[in-house]
């Protein structure tokens, strides 16, 4: 869509650009229908599913180490962690992908409850994770489990 498109042009290409030293190609036609597919059966992906939110700290921790913050990787590891929907899985995943923008802020995961990692995120990812799964994440844990 539109909105997606000024969006990643907005969050997301500066910084593939100044990491990757070149500019990424226009979503393909079929890239653009299988993203307004998604944005459509999303919204609402995680309510009324129990567990979504269980262990939440922990387990968006171990599935980023585990996917790298990727997606679809991020995804399925929090589906499966919290006995959830692919499609609540995915707002999940893409919660732990949108803050890889904020590394430094979370010091690469390990302090989510910090003052800084939390501006970080709830400007850049929380309100994108609330529109997909029409639940607003828990508070942090202070600490990670080793």
């Amino acid at each position: 869509s539109e909105a997606c498109q000024s969006c990643t042009n907005e969050k997301c290409v500066p910084s593939f650009e100044a990491c990757a030293g070149v500019t990424p190609p226009a979503p393909t036609a079929s890239i653009a229908a299988n993203t307004s597919q998604v944005t459509t059966s999303a919204g609402d992906a995680c309510v009324g599913q129990t567990g979504w939110d269980a262990d939440f700290t922990e387990h968006m921790h171990t599935c980023g180490l585990r996917s790298v913050g990727a997606m679809p990787a991020a995804g399925s590891c929090m589906a499966k962690m919290q006995g959830v929907s692919t499609d609540c899985g995915n707002c999940l995943g893409d919660l732990i992908s949108c803050g890889r923008h904020c590394a430094s802020q979370c010091c690469l995961g390990n302090c989510p409850a910090s003052e800084a990692c939390q501006s970080c995120t709830n400007e850049k990812c929380v309100p994108s994770f609330e529109a997909c799964a029409g639940v607003t994440p828990p508070a942090p844990t202070a600490s990670i489990a080793a």
